[in-house]
C-alpha cells in the first residue's frame, strides 16, 4: 500500500496547474497586440509557454486543446483532459523525485 495516491495532494497540484495555465493564457491574450520590443519578447515567451501548456494533447492535433474547433463542451473536455494529464505527469514526477531523495 505504499503506492497509494494522495488525493488531497493531487487536487492541490491540479488547482496550481489550472491557475498557472489560466494566468499564462490571459497574459498571452493581453500581450498579443503589443507592438513594443519588450512586448514582442514577452509575447514570444508566453507563446512558448502556451505551447508547453498545451502538451500532451497538442501532439495529437496542433489545435488541441485551446484552439480546437467544435462545441464548447468538446473544448472544455479537451482542456480538462489536458490538465489532468499534466497534473498526473507532474504528480508522478514529484513523487519519484521526493522518493529518491529519501
Amino acid at each position: 500500500m505504499k503506492n497509494r495516491i494522495n488525493i488531497k495532494y493531487f487536487v492541490k497540484l491540479f488547482l496550481i496547474v489550472v491557475l498557472t495555465v489560466v494566468v499564462i493564457q490571459v497574459l498571452h491574450l493581453l500581450t498579443s497586440n503589443s507592438s513594443a520590443l519588450a512586448g514582442s519578447f514577452i509575447e514570444t515567451l508566453l507563446g512558448y509557454l502556451v505551447t508547453i501548456t498545451s502538451l500532451p494533447l497538442s501532439l495529437i492535433d496542433r489545435s488541441y486543446p485551446f484552439y480546437a474547433m467544435g462545441s464548447l463542451w468538446k473544448v472544455l473536455l479537451l482542456v480538462l483532459i489536458n490538465l489532468l494529464l499534466q497534473t498526473t505527469l507532474l504528480y508522478v514526477l514529484l513523487k519519484t523525485v521526493f522518493k529518491k531523495g529519501k
